[in-house]
């Protein structure tokens, strides 16, 4: 299935993993899946690798970082991340090496956005943010929705940053 997603739409599932693991976790969440989602469209992954190689991004690192400008501003990003570090439950630390499988609705959510590939296209970043919102059942759809997060708004940005492929 992730052969479908952009580079940076697979790393927002890394993302995804590692939290998913690092709160103890024993399976990734849709809550986990939008930590990665958060982490990929702030520019985290750009952050950590400037990071480990004195502040200079490395070769294409730098061009396969994201799918486009950040969807959310950074001061909504920090208050979703808070408002999902508040309701987690932290267990005990899941090193990385551990396999670990994904929940029920984080399937229908990857399921979702890999299905927006088209033969032109991979399924972007954004996909997975329609995915976990457009979900009647997706429990971090009530969070986004609460924060002015629309499927609308996902929907024409989808088309906005996409259309030009």
């Amino acid at each position: 299935m992730f052969e479908k997603f952009t580079h940076s739409a697979g790393r927002a599932v890394f993302w995804a993993r590692l939290e998913a693991g690092r709160l103890g976790s024993v399976a990734i969440e849709p809550e986990h899946l939008l930590f990665g989602f958060l982490a990929e469209d702030q520019g985290d992954s750009e952050q950590r690798i400037a990071g480990d190689h004195g502040g200079e991004p490395v070769g294409r690192i730098a061009i396969l970082a994201r799918d486009g400008l950040p969807f959310f501003s950074a001061e909504l990003a920090a208050k979703l991340r808070q408002t999902l570090a508040d309701a987690a439950h932290p267990g005990k630390s899941i090193p990385d090496t551990v396999d670990m499988p994904v929940s029920e609705p984080c399937r229908r959510a990857l399921i979702a956005a890999a299905e927006q590939h088209t033969e032109q296209s991979k399924a972007h970043l954004l996909h997975i943010l329609w995915a976990l919102i457009s979900d009647t059942e997706m429990p971090v759809r009530g969070l986004l929705k609460s924060n002015g997060v629309t499927v609308e708004q996902v929907e024409n940005e989808i088309r906005a940053r996409h259309s030009t492929e």
